[in-house]
């Protein structure tokens, strides 16, 4: 099940030994090293799943998300009504690691792609094994309004890279289509000009 039709000629795939991983850089030194020198030994180990973007024709990464599960304290869950129905201490959620695009790609709705995969994982993770939602730690400010109008909201402290949560309930409305809003949510401009 998808949220909406994925960009023409991205194609989303498990990372695997093939793809060339070491000419990739998003301008983040962090994510760049870990995509290359970690990424394939954890997605192996099943530690993550790591998913590669793929534009049309081309061997070489757009772009990478890694999903891993978590837990995390529900004292930090700053709406009463998310506490409601855990009795421990901790919530069960995925945890989503790493969301990037190689530079010269951004601004083209390959992150929110990887996003929507993600998205779209955690919810086929619910039908199986009780999650909160999806959790994320935003790398910077400058990210936190894209992923709250997606949905997520602050958990915990704010601080320099505030951790975010978008509960399952928001999760199951957008995937099944159950609120009008989920298109305008996760419409991207470049996808919107691609279907005009």
């Amino acid at each position: 099940m998808s949220i909406r039709q994925p960009l023409l000629g991205l194609q989303l795939c498990d990372l695997t030994e093939a793809c060339p991983r070491t000419g990739f850089t998003c301008g983040e030194g962090m994510l760049d090293d870990w995509f290359k020198k970690k990424a394939l030994k954890r997605h192996q180990r099943r530690q993550v799943r790591v998913t590669t973007a793929h534009l049309s024709g081309n061997a070489a990464p757009a772009g990478f998300s890694a999903l891993g599960v978590c837990t995390h304290p529900i004292a930090d869950l700053t709406d009463e009504r998310d506490k409601v129905g855990w009795d421990a201490v901790m919530f069960p959620a995925c945890y989503l690691h790493f969301v990037a695009v190689h530079r010269t790609l951004q601004g083209r709705g390959i992150g929110t792609e990887l996003l929507l995969s993600a998205i779209t994982a955690t919810y086929e993770v619910s039908k199986h094994v009780g999650v909160h939602g999806l959790v994320l730690t935003s790398l910077n400010q400058n990210k936190v309004t894209f992923y709250q109008r997606l949905g997520f909201g602050i958990i915990g402290r704010e601080s320099g890279s505030p951790t975010m949560l978008l509960p399952i309930d928001s999760i199951v409305e957008l995937v099944e289509g159950e609120t009008s809003t989920a298109e305008t949510l996760i419409e991207s401009p470049v996808s919107a000009a691609q279907r005009s």
